[in-house]
């Protein structure tokens, strides 16, 4: 990032996310049709990096530059998977 730049950062489902550039959308999504749990994802547009922290560990995915990303945290795992839909 360009010195001097601030990473947005923000909580959302049992996450502490930090990214570098771009938007944001996050939503809750069911586990099944049958109960009521759900896990957490935010799709991020070019977020250069993501640092998230949940349950106690720190996870930094490095997309790229201008490449979208989509964050999961289910069952206690934070994943990352890239060239997302999500576009701003």
């Amino acid at each position: 990032m360009p010195p001097g730049h601030r990473p947005k950062v923000f909580e959302y489902g049992g996450m502490h996310i930090a990214h570098g550039f771009g938007g944001t959308d996050c939503s809750p999504v069911p586990e099944d049709y049958f109960s009521h749990r759900a896990y957490s994802v935010c799709q991020f547009t070019r977020p250069v990096m993501i640092a998230v922290t949940a349950g106690g560990r720190t996870t930094l995915f490095e997309p790229g530059v201008g490449q979208p990303a989509t964050v999961r945290f289910r069952h206690g795992e934070v994943t990352c998977v890239l060239a997302g839909w999500f576009r701003d």
